[in-house]
Parts: structure tokens; sequence; C-alpha cells
């Protein structure tokens, strides 16, 4: 999930986000992020990452964090923080709040995709190994939903390889 008041801001995570085929739902205001994740949780089909809007109007995404980590429906979604401005504080925020990666505006394709196979586990190694067959348990499992943005076509390819090893 994307949760940004700037339209640019969104619009541009959600290309990067359909180029690369992954699905997710952008919503403008905090309180609509939360309602989204409360729905996503209470239908079955939580929300694995959000990615956040540090400073927005009426509620910043500290206190959406806050609130995420209040309910127990929702705590254990991963936040990743990112901000047009890094401001003194922020990083030892994020550590209270268990947002598992702060990221400054631009953001670049190749340090998000980097953010986000270290967020999920992915082993970037060159040398590692192809994919086994999946266990019958892994058919019954939800897909994740996760952002994952990079510009470099062959960087692409490696990463949706990798992206089936993603499971926690």
């Amino acid at each position: 999930m994307i949760v940004d008041d700037n339209q640019t801001n969104r619009r541009i995570f959600e290309e990067l986000l359909k180029s690369w085929h992954v699905r997710a739902l952008s919503v403008d205001t905090p309180l609509g992020g939360l309602a989204a994740l409360s729905e996503g949780a209470a239908s079955g089909a939580p929300f694995d990452l959000v990615l956040l809007d540090c400073m927005m109007p009426g509620m910043d995404g500290f206190e959406f964090a806050e609130r995420v980590r209040a309910d127990t429906q929702l705590n254990t979604t991963r936040i990743v923080m990112v901000s047009s401005a890094a401001q003194a504080g922020h990083a030892e925020k994020c550590r209270q709040l268990g947002i598992v990666r702060y990221m400054t505006k631009p953001v670049i394709q190749s340090d998000l995709l980097n953010a986000l196979l270290t967020v999920f586990g992915v082993d970037t190694a060159h040398d590692m190994p192809a994919p086994g067959p999946a266990a019958e348990s892994d058919h019954v499992r939800r897909p994740l939903r996760i952002l994952l943005a990079e510009d470099g076509k062959v960087n692409q390819r490696v990463a949706i390889g990798l992206l089936p090893q993603a499971r926690p």
C-alpha cells in the first residue's frame, strides 16, 4: 500500500509498481490507509508492506505507524517510511516504532529494490541456488503484496526471479 498525500508521489510509485506487475493500493490520507489496512486484515488479505510518506497534514507518518503498531490486527505490517527531508530524531522514532526502513525522496529505484529485498529477507548473493519445487504447504499460503521498483531491465529480471523466495 502507498500512503502519501501528494498525488505526484503516489503516481510515481504506482507506475513503478505497475511496471513490475506488482499490485498496490494507493491512498491519499493516513485515515484512508488505516481503514484499508483494517479492511484487508478483516478480509483475510492483509497488506505485507506500507510505503508511507512521513509528512502529511493532519496525521504524519509517525502517528500512522503508532496506530498500526497499537492495533493487534495490523502490528506485523512492515512499514517503509519515505520523507522529503530527513530530520534529527527520525531514525530513533523509526526504531521505536518498528519501521523497517527510512528513505529520503527522491527514492532511487535500485535503492528501494534493495531495501525491499532486505525487508523480505531475500538473499541477493549471485551464487544463490535456484528455487526448488514448491512444497504442498506453499500452495495454500496467500501471495505477498510488496512494492518492488528497479529501473534496470536485467535487475528487474533478477529481482522477479528472487521474489518467489521472499516468503518469511
